[in-house]
Formats: structure tokens, sequence, C-alpha cells
């Protein structure tokens, strides 16, 4: 299958191009809410919920955008192209009920283990709804569209990998940008980022849809906030 644009050097433009517009927007946003005193920390929740639960939604402003747009463009391709599909013949649904309950029972896991309950659903849902979801579709949904079945398969599975793992220098750059901090994320953090993307991009693959590795995007944060 083609790319949804023709030119393939578009293509990677354009992925490069929606990657920056997301980063420099909560870039700018977190720096502009630090600057006032109202950028909220996860611990914040419990005294804030309110403004914590906006302060998410409005950094995923972009990608909610995109997806709008694409949908307006693709209509009813738009399943089938950003694998959205949970079943067809070719697609099996069991994983994703797999994990589905795997991110379930990692909820009352971590509900034993807490006292701050409203934070823990909190938690859950925020790195399953503004956190794995946003960035699956974004990164192995949208992209991959985007650059196309005809693509070089090693660009095409790359590229988002590689984004991916840059877009998690954003909350590093929220207080400043220094060349320490770029030297550490490139140091410590840039090559397990790309793995783990090139991960979900398999497992989404393997699935035909992104819906597991939605799960396994949003069980792998929601257990390492705590461990």
């Amino acid at each position: 299958m083609e790319g949804i644009i023709k030119k393939k050097p578009v293509r990677i433009l354009l992925c490069i191009t929606l990657f920056l517009i997301q980063f420099i927007f909560v870039l700018v946003y977190y720096r502009l809410k630090r600057a006032g005193g109202t950028l909220y920390s996860m611990s914040y929740y419990l005294k804030y919920p309110k403004e914590m639960t906006i302060q998410c939604i409005v950094a995923n402003l972009p990608i909610i955008l995109f997806y709008v747009i694409f949908k307006l463009m693709l209509r009813d391709k738009m399943s089938k192209v950003m694998h959205f599909r949970i079943y067809n013949r070719k697609i099996s649904v069991y994983p994703v009920i797999i994990f589905g309950i795997v991110y379930l029972l990692s909820l009352f896991f971590m509900l034993r283990q807490s006292i701050y309950t409203k934070l823990v659903v909190f938690q859950w849902v925020y790195y399953l709804l503004l956190v794995a979801l946003p960035e699956e579709f974004l990164f192995r949904s949208l992209m991959p569209a985007i650059l196309g079945e005809d693509c070089n398969p090693y660009l095409r599975i790359a590229l988002p990998a590689v984004l991916f793992s840059l877009s998690h220098m954003m909350t590093l750059f929220v207080g400043g940008i220094t060349l320490e901090l770029v030297r550490t994320f490139f140091l410590r953090s840039f090559m397990g980022l790309v793995i783990f993307g090139l991960m979900m991009d398999y497992t989404k693959r393997l699935t035909g849809n992104i819906w597991t590795a939605v799960f396994l995007h949003a069980v792998y944060d929601f257990m390492f906030d705590y461990f």
C-alpha cells in the first residue's frame, strides 16, 4: 500500500514536521506554565485534580488535531490504514483482550499497594489515554501510514522509533536546554527508548493493530512509575 502522500521525500518531511509541532508545542506550553508557577507534576493531582487533568489534555492537543485532519482525509479508510481494527479474518482479538485484562489487573495490584486511591486511578487512566494511546497513534500508526508500505522498510520502522525516543527529551528541557542534558539523554535513555519503540512496532505488526501495543505501553509506564 502506498503512503498517504505520493512523493516519498515529502512523507519523511511530514513525519518530522508532525514530531516538531508536537515537541515544540508541549515544550513551550510547559515552560510557560512553569514560568507562571502552574506546571503540575503527578504528585499535585490530589490537590489540583481539575488543573492536572486539563494540563494533560492540552499537552495532547496537537495529536488530537492530527487525528481529526487525517480522519477527514481518509474517512472510511482510516481504520485500515491506521491499524485501528481490532478484529478481522487476519487479526485475532485475543491479544487485545489478554493485555487489556493485564492492564486492568495492574490497577487492582497497585490499589493494594498504595493508600492514595484517587491518584492511582488517575495515573491508570492517564497512562492509558493520555500517554500510551496518543504516542502509539502518532509513532506506530500515523507515521508508518504516512511513510507507506512502498517506503524503505528499515526507514519505515526506524524513523518513527527514533522520533519517539527524541520526543522524550522534551520533559528534560522544560527548565532550560543545556548540552549536559542532551549528552545525558543520549547516553542513558536514547537507545533504550528506540528499542522500546521498535518493540511496540513489532507488536503492532504481529497483532495487526495498535491496541495491544497501547496496552503494553500503558502497563510498562504505569508499573514503571512505581518500581
